[in-house]
């Protein structure tokens, strides 16, 4: 399991308790975002990795790995709705919801290995 910011556990406590979400709720929700974590963890690091074996990443390489960050989220967001009732989660403050409030600290680290590369 990846290492939960205290943003992330500041964005979880306001979601549970705006959405007052049940224990197991609460659990398959952190599930979710575990499951994004993951996900984007791992799409950073293949960007990484193909950037370094190609000594430079493109434009199109930077866009694509956008479009795979967006499924991710977009992905999460989906999972979230199926698990929250649709009339709690209308009633949330928008950010409680943010994947993005969400994301680990852990989740980018692998882009400090490009610091130094050219991008177009």
């Amino acid at each position: 399991m990846l290492f939960r910011s205290a943003r992330r556990a500041q964005a979880m406590a306001a979601l549970v308790e705006q959405a007052g979400l049940s224990s197991d709720q609460e659990k398959a929700t952190q599930a979710i975002y575990d499951q994004m974590n993951t996900d984007l963890k791992n799409t950073l690091q293949d960007f990484v990795e193909k950037a370094q074996k190609n000594g430079k990443a493109d434009r199109r390489d930077v866009m694509a790995l956008g479009a795979d960050v967006l499924e991710v989220m977009v992905a999460t967001d989906d999972a979230l709705r199926q698990q929250i009732p649709s009339d709690a989660l209308e009633a949330l403050d928008p950010e409680v919801t943010d994947p993005f409030a969400f994301v680990s600290g852990e989740v980018v680290k692998p882009l400090a290995d490009l610091k130094d590369m050219d991008f177009e």
